[in-house]
């Protein structure tokens, strides 16, 4: 069991042809492609979907169990996260595009009038508040963690009411509803988060479904460690295991994961010694653990490696900043136009500015010839940024130490002591005439 990562199996596999991928990966990869829909409002995504699932119906016959058990969820919290940008464009404060990588579409629109119409419906019914009614601000610190770091700014927008309903246990409850009602007649508007008509919407009763099987699925593939299966996961597994019935997988996806039928029994009578159902589920998923194999592979040379990591990590975790600015390290030296595009994204992403982020860009954007930006963008970063709080960072040395010198085109990629310092150095080049002349920037341009 040990030796099972579901997060590991999904970045191994997840650029593979569906029928290749391990039933963890292929699961994941849907979930993703359904969450990267409603989050952004983009269905470019579509037609792989579409294939993603026709493989997971080959293996799994109560894949639509398992929809409404696991993936209906993930996707209800990133329509959460997408009304809350809405608003959020709707009053000026963000440029939707510039957050999501996707430009402001009608879909999303609709999501923040289905939302706003829950809001009234529901406040017109309730007598008295429950858990029901309750706002749950982790959802966006989850969805969106540098863009909603700070606890005054949650605040202030929930005092929005339809916001904080948006936030509640209802509203999510009735998205699930909604995509599970959608799902056996439009599996297209399902995988793409289609908006309902806003009064169907609001007249959802927020009843959570029952999937047990489908929920027992979704563990088993997707939930690394065994301690945060449900009861019900756990003892389903073990009935199969005990009594050899008939699992809702082919043999080969059920093969993938071994687990003793004892530590089943074992972990459920815990649990039911302890009273409870389901546990709190630890964050397993982390992306500052995949940066050291990162770094060993780019210290190698091997960029498009380390770029796979990371491509994997950013769609586990699309609107994570840090994901998106080493996603973009990773291709800087050898496509610094496509890490522009992401290191442009990390900052929207981020309400507070990272220097990192910044020398970053401004490297990148001289290695595409656009040095006035370059210089523009790290000047007002060092005007910007604390001096007495100067941290450290791999970065890509610029060769740059003798600015008069024939410079060698090559990055090395190395550990600064002071991402200021290096900044500082970088733009003493920029400022300097044979910027525009020197055969780093000449590679890149050509590159």
């Amino acid at each position: 069991m040990r030796d099972y990562d579901a997060t590991r199996e999904y970045i191994k596999d997840r650029d593979k042809e569906p029928r290749d991928q391990s039933t963890a990966s292929l699961l994941l990869s849907l979930a993703n492609a359904v969450v990267i829909n409603a989050l952004a409002g983009d269905i470019r995504g579509l037609d792989d979907a579409l294939r993603l699932w026709g493989e997971a119906e080959r293996r799994i016959t109560a894949l639509d169990e398992v929809f409404r058990a696991g993936i209906s969820d993930q996707a209800a919290r990133a329509i959460i996260a997408r009304v809350v940008l809405e608003h959020l464009h709707a009053s000026g404060r963000i440029d939707i595009a510039d957050v999501t990588g996707a430009p402001l579409v009608d879909e999303g629109a609709s999501w923040l009038e289905a939302a706003t119409l829950s809001a009234e419906h529901t406040a017109s019914r309730t007598t008295r508040r429950t858990f029901l009614d309750l706002p749950d601000k982790s959802i966006l610190s989850q969805a969106l963690p540098q863009l909603f770091d700070s606890e005054d700014e949650i605040d202030e927008l929930v005092s929005n009411p339809v916001i904080a309903h948006t936030l509640t246990e209802t509203f999510r409850r009735r998205v699930i509803r909604w995509l599970g009602n959608l799902l056996p007649v439009d599996l297209t508007g399902t995988l793409s988060a289609r908006a309902p008509h806003a009064p169907m919407f609001a007249a959802l009763e927020p009843i959570a479904p029952r999937e047990p099987i489908g929920s027992w699925l979704w563990d088993r593939f997707t939930v690394t460690r065994i301690e945060d299966w449900t009861t019900a996961s756990l003892s389903l597994e073990w009935d199969w295991a005990s009594h050899s019935r008939t699992a809702p997988c082919n043999a080969r996806a059920m093969a993938e994961r071994v687990v003793d039928a004892d530590t089943t029994s074992r972990h459920a009578m815990i649990r039911s010694l302890r009273n409870y159902a389901r546990p709190q589920r630890s964050a397993e998923f982390n992306s500052s653990e995949y940066v050291g194999r990162a770094s060993e592979l780019l210290i190698s040379g091997k960029w498009e490696a380390a770029s796979q990591i990371f491509e994997g990590v950013v769609a586990l975790s699309p609107g994570d900043a840090v994901a998106w600015n080493n996603l973009a390290f990773c291709r800087l030296a050898a496509e610094p136009g496509d890490a522009i595009t992401m290191l442009r994204r990390a900052e929207a992403l981020s309400r507070t500015p990272s220097l990192v982020t910044a020398a970053n860009l401004s490297l990148a954007l001289h290695l595409v010839g656009k040095h006035d930006e370059a210089l523009r963008i790290g000047s007002a970063a060092l005007e910007w940024a604390d001096p007495s709080h100067s941290s450290g960072a791999w970065l890509w040395e610029h060769p740059a130490a003798d600015r008069d010198a024939d410079l060698d085109a090559e990055l090395v990629l190395g550990y600064f002591s002071s991402v200021r310092e290096y900044l500082e150095t970088l733009l003493e080049h920029l400022g300097h005439p044979t910027a525009t002349t020197c055969s780093a920037a000449l590679a890149g341009e050509s590159g």
